[in-house]
């Protein structure tokens, strides 16, 4: 992701220096105009913005919590663009404001070959000053770059958020797959149905999010109780046909608890009341 975001700066004329932990890897770039630094105190000495993408927040520290690293970020912006999560974020943005520098904290929503291009969209939150700044460069990775206020910890969140919205869908998809395979059904006509209905199934999702934010779990269409037919339909066909039955085991535990609590006739987004009380417990 470092080279993807190191190509689409140099591709739109940004003046650009460069670190890497292997020098060599920032050959290229050089070569197509970057100044490279042999240290990261020099690359943040050269730039009045910082951008940083590694592995992971744990290896960060040792390259920016160095005495020449604390003195040359003073004043500038730093934009720490590596996964994480909001706890870290909102860290990262502390430590930032004691020494003197400002901070966004971003996720990038594409894969490494598509920064940059006409889909690319990135997530930033932070110092509201910092993102007026440096704006023009990120909006050169991310062309549908969308900011979310003043805490650090939001554009994480959101990312995170929808990170398990896009697993739990692909676990739910491959189970399916496994159903087309079983009952000796083509998986492409699957794959073509659930594109096809994506946008219908956005619509529910938005709709969800209105019922849980405002609170008001009445069913106007279906109920809990509806939805742990389906759910409970997909976990007895698994244990039929012989699949894996890890997703419909998670599934059909979860709503059957929604109904052990008496929410077997409200909304399915009452599930979420459920997940708040295994949060609140969690240790």
């Amino acid at each position: 992701m470092g080279a993807a975001l190191a190509r689409v700066l140099l591709d739109g004329g940004v003046p650009l220096t460069v670190w890497n932990r292997t020098a060599a890897k920032a050959e290229a770039f050089v070569e197509a105009g970057a100044r490279f630094a042999v240290s990261p105190a020099e690359a943040v000495t050269r730039g009045e913005v910082v951008i940083v993408c590694v592995a992971s927040y744990p290896a960060i520290d040792p390259l920016l919590q160095t005495p020449e690293c604390v003195a040359a970020l003073r004043g500038k912006v730093l934009v720490q663009l590596t996964t994480g999560c909001p706890r870290e974020a909102r860290t990262s943005a502390a430590w930032a404001a004691r020494h003197g520098s400002s901070y966004l904290d971003g996720a990038i929503l594409v894969t490494p070959g598509q920064v940059g291009g006409e889909a690319s969209a990135l997530l930033v939150a932070g110092d509201t000053d910092a993102f007026a700044k440096a704006d023009p460069v990120l909006r050169r990775i991310g062309r549908h770059t969308t900011y979310l206020g003043d805490d650090a910890g939001a554009a994480a969140a959101l990312d995170l958020a929808f990170l398990a919205h896009f697993f739990g869908g692909l676990l739910g998809f491959y189970h399916g797959a496994r159903i087309m395979e079983a009952e000796g059904q083509d998986v492409a006509v699957l794959g073509e149905m659930v594109a096809e209905v994506a946008p219908a199934l956005g619509q529910i999702f938005r709709g969800d999010a209105g019922t849980i934010k405002r609170g008001t779990f009445a069913a106007t269409e279906s109920t809990l109780r509806n939805s742990a037919t389906v759910v409970e339909l997909l976990h007895r066909h698994a244990c039929e046909a012989g699949l894996d039955r890890t997703f419909t085991s998670f599934a059909d535990a979860s709503f059957r608890r929604g109904i052990a609590a008496g929410f077997a006739q409200e909304d399915a987004a009452a599930l979420i009341k459920i997940l708040r009380v295994a949060s609140h417990s969690a240790v």
